[in-house]
């Protein structure tokens, strides 16, 4: 069945079994289950296809639910939660009541959650990896520390949140890391929950992060949720989004914009996350002012039903207030389409506070590359602030790089005609101008073994705001990579010349030119300049196009 509706105040009995890829509706009367309804998940060419929901209740369900959801392929950590609560064990349920580590009927369903590395397998409930290594997690929300689960022989709760590494179903090599991951159905039976539901496990201190999970079988809409919450910042929460970078990335969902924008660590367009909490998906929230004892409550009436489900937990709308946002890539990712590691967003109004209140959201520390601003002595994903003023200057923080070649992206939206946004790198010496209302691309490198390379103030950003008449300074409109490069082989990149005649000069530090090129932009905007074996050093790359000329500084190592 897609749909199912039950609206008999005399109620009604299931006697047989009923799967249901829709919505089930109880509106009058009690739903009584015999164990017989389960809620389906499906893929189709690897999609997660969404999954059967439980609508607002204004009736009763009575017995067991079987409710399941669906992860595709990728061997990541998953932020979960429980939609029912079980009279039977962790094991029995989202380790399909495996007796030891190689079950794995049926094909495509449960996990494996390890924690014990020499036999006997199975203790405590958990399955034998060769590293014996947990793969589940709880957070204590007072302390802010992660500690593996003890065993799965306990039963789960609606609510209750891990940290889950899922690795595919039960049919893969356990025993290898190659393993190839495969798309997984957890499925649990148990009790549903009516709401309200209140939660008030919190840390009460101001900007503390708190884990929760949503205890329905359907999407919540957070905006509704926080709205009604107490002493809990209502314009963000955070997710982990598995897709981002190469082992996932925390996201910071905005829901002061009305659709629920996602920034994934603060930048959007990447993700799929947005204002709705799905199923069996748990989340971050964050305490607001002292004081005042943090609750969360989830009621009926926060559930929506009518919304998609995605692959990674959900849909983007679109911010059009002015702004601008920074993805941080691989070169390898951003070449091949794939998803940014890390980013930011700032957003700009007439009314905007340069202090730090409420509006910004604090950065929530990726396992990998961390992009953030920096304000004060603290770090935010995502800043709300008052109109660029000229020379301003908005310092940004990346740490834990690991690779050498990188990408920003960087999107500037609705910023006034007389502003020009410039990306600052400190220790290249360079400013590049940013496209406004549109998508600049910067290419940049690093080398773990120069401390300026990596420092986590390198870049900034720069705003000239001028009096609308022509601004006459020269800046640097193209980019060069690899920088430092090897010996003298580079790129030139310059957006939208294909085929435009340009000048190239290269000079050393006595001012001595040293190599020179007349010629045209390649197709791909850029040209592939090969000045042979040069001593290492910095080195001045001027460029004229157009009449105009504008230099950077080169280091050749």
């Amino acid at each position: 069945f897609d749909k199912f509706t039950v609206e008999n105040s005399s109620g009604v009995e299931m006697n047989s079994e009923l799967s249901i890829t829709g919505v089930l509706n109880v509106k009058s009367g009690m739903l009584t289950t015999n164990g017989n309804i389960t809620l389906t998940c499906n893929f189709v060419a690897g999609v997660s296809q969404g999954t059967g929901q439980i609508a607002e209740l204004t009736g009763d369900i009575s017995g067991n639910v079987t409710a399941e959801q669906c992860f595709p392929a990728r061997r990541a950590f998953r932020f979960v939660s429980s939609s029912v609560t079980t009279s039977t064990s962790i094991r029995a349920n989202w380790q399909e009541g495996a007796t030891v580590y190689t079950d794995s009927s049926p094909a495509g369903y449960g996990t494996h959650i390890t924690g014990v590395g020499t036999d006997p397998d199975g203790t405590n409930g958990f399955d034998y990896s060769p590293s014996g290594n947990p793969s589940m997690f709880l957070l204590n929300n007072s302390t802010a520390a992660w500690y593996n689960i003890g065993n799965t022989t306990n039963t789960l709760v609606a609510g209750t949140p891990y940290r889950l590494m899922i690795r595919g179903d039960r049919t893969i090599d356990i025993t290898s890391n190659a393993t190839t991951p495969t798309d997984t159905r957890l499925r649990a039976t148990g009790s549903v929950e009516k709401g309200p539901v209140t939660m008030n496990n919190f840390n009460n201190s101001s900007g503390s992060f708190n884990f929760f999970g949503n205890p329905f079988h359907a999407a919540v809409d957070m905006n509704k949720v926080l709205i009604h919450a107490t002493n809990v910042n209502p314009n963000y929460y955070y997710i982990w989004d598995p897709t981002l970078g190469g082992r996932g990335a925390y996201v910071s969902v905005d829901l002061t914009v009305g659709g629920g924008t996602t920034i994934i660590g603060g930048a959007s367009g990447t993700t799929q996350a947005n204002k709705y909490l799905q199923p069996v998906q748990g989340g971050f929230f964050v305490t607001g002012t002292a004081g005042t004892v943090p609750q969360l409550v989830f009621r009926e009436s926060d559930k929506n039903t009518s919304v998609d489900q995605t692959a990674t937990f959900k849909t983007n709308s679109v911010y059009r207030n002015p702004y601008v946002m920074v993805n941080l890539f691989t070169q390898a990712n951003y070449a091949a389409g794939e998803n940014a590691s890390d980013g930011l967003k700032i957003k700009f109004s007439a009314s905007g506070n340069n202090g730090i209140d409420m509006k910004d959201a604090l950065k929530f520390g990726n396992l990998d590359e961390n992009l953030a601003r920096t304000i004060e002595t603290g770090y935010y994903s995502i800043e709300s602030r008052n109109m660029p003023a000229n020379d301003e200057i908005l310092p940004l923080f990346i740490n834990q790089y690991r690779f050498t070649d990188y990408t920003f992206l960087v999107e500037i939206n609705d910023i006034a005609d007389n502003v020009t946004a410039y990306l600052k790198d400190a220790y290249l010496d360079t400013e590049t101008e940013l496209n406004a209302n549109s998508l600049t691309a910067v290419n940049f490198t690093i080398d773990p073994s120069i401390p300026e390379s990596i420092a986590t103030d390198r870049f900034s950003i720069i705003f000239n705001v001028s009096d609308l008449s022509v601004n006459e300074n020269i800046v640097n409109t193209f980019s060069i990579y690899p920088n430092p490069a090897i010996n003298g082989n580079f790129y030139v990149s310059l957006p939208n010349t294909a085929g435009d005649e340009v000048h190239i000069s290269l000079y050393n530090i006595l001012g001595q030119e040293v190599y020179k090129f007349d010629g045209t932009m390649g197709a791909d905007n850029r040209v592939n300049i090969q000045a042979g074996r040069l001593n290492a050093g910095i080195y001045i790359v001027k460029l004229k196009h157009n009449g105009k000329d504008s230099n950077q500084k080169l280091i050749i190592k």
